[in-house]
């Protein structure tokens, strides 16, 4: 579930966020760190579980 809502935040933040009220560049790079971080560790968990 966590993935999909990491992705789901990238997606409105790079897609349907207007421009007037986008965040500066540290908070959307954060925002990538936390959701690639969110899904290798959701996907390193996926195949431990399936060992």
């Amino acid at each position: 579930m966590l993935p999909a809502i990491a992705i789901g935040a990238l997606y409105l933040r790079f897609k349907r966020l207007p421009r007037e009220v986008t965040p500066g560049r540290w908070i959307t790079l954060s925002l990538c760190v936390a959701a690639t971080v969110i899904i290798l560790v959701m996907g390193y968990y996926a195949v431990l579980t399936t060992r």
